[in-house]
């Protein structure tokens, strides 16, 4: 059914597809009246932009668990909010609900286990309160979450993913950063605008090798940033020399930024002996 309606406009009707269906490419791209699909066939592996600026539509079915790509499949479809589960056979999610600006929540991606493609999957969907649990085959979040200006908190990174090219920038409202993986290599702007963003922020990747303007522009709020000063040999770390050539430190702060040496994170405890509590402070590696 590839490009079968491609810009019936004032089609409308609730839509249900047979199970002979295997790729829907483009089929309802710019059906800007289609409000409802029922159901969708089983058998489908390609959804590239099926519903691509459908910005009627707010009710859809579950993704069919063969589906392998989901580019666009979503891309302007403004009156969505609730967005359905993702399947373990999606690998790629470029654009997959960019601009979905009545979305409040991401869709569950628990089983989403062979995603490696995240690139601009939310961009511009404003509404966007919390994203789940990322899956641990990502490795490209280029602009994953651009301009996601609602966004308050959001999931640690996992390991697998290298680029985070722009992921946060401008989510005006994030608050906190989650902890972020050994594989990242590009971090060029990654929070740039996020001038809500605080606390401590970990990076365990000694191997970032871009991280110009990664902080511009985010206000002077304390962040400290641990990263990895040294690789086990006691050379300095890719990581630091990217930090150090984009302009922050580790004596003075820069956007509120200052690097610390995760070998000097500080906790602090309470214990109890007798007779009297004590509070004590404990350096640990």
């Amino acid at each position: 059914m590839d490009t079968t309606f491609v810009n019936c406009k004032k089609l409308n009707s609730e839509m249900t597809i047979p199970d002979s269906v295997t790729t829907m490419v483009s089929t309802f791209h710019n059906c800007s009246w289609l409000w409802k699909v029922n159901k969708l066939s089983n058998n489908i592996t390609n959804m590239y932009q099926t519903f691509y600026n459908c910005y009627s539509l707010n009710t859809v079915p579950n993704i069919p668990s063969k589906v392998t790509n989901l580019a666009k499949t979503f891309y302007l479809c403004n009156s969505l909010v609730n967005a359905p589960s993702i399947p373990n056979s999606v690998t790629d999610m470029n654009m997959s609900f960019a601009s979905c600006r009545s979305m409040t929540s991401a869709p569950n991606m628990s089983n989403a286990n062979s995603v490696t493609n995240m690139s601009n999957t939310f961009s511009w969907s404003d509404s966007l309160t919390d994203i789940p649990t990322l899956p641990k085959s990502v490795k490209n979040m280029d602009m994953s979450f651009y301009y996601c200006s609602a966004l308050t908190h959001v999931a640690d990174i996992p390991d697998s993913v290298t680029n985070m090219y722009q992921t946060f920038g401008m989510c005006t409202k994030l608050v906190t950063c989650p902890n972020i993986g050994n594989g990242v290599t590009n971090m060029y702007a990654t929070f740039a605008y996020c001038d809500k963003l605080t606390g401590d922020i970990r990076i365990k990747s000694p191997n970032v090798t871009n991280a110009r303007s990664c902080f511009t522009s985010t206000g002077t709020l304390n962040k400290n940033v641990y990263i990895p000063f040294t690789y086990d040999n006691g050379v300095q770390s890719a990581t630091y020399n990217a930090f150090v050539a984009a302009g922050y430190s580790a004596s003075t702060r820069v956007n509120g930024v200052l690097l610390m040496d995760p070998n000097h994170i500080m906790h602090t405890v309470t214990i109890n002996p007798t007779p009297a509590d004590a509070t004590v402070s404990i350096y640990s590696v």
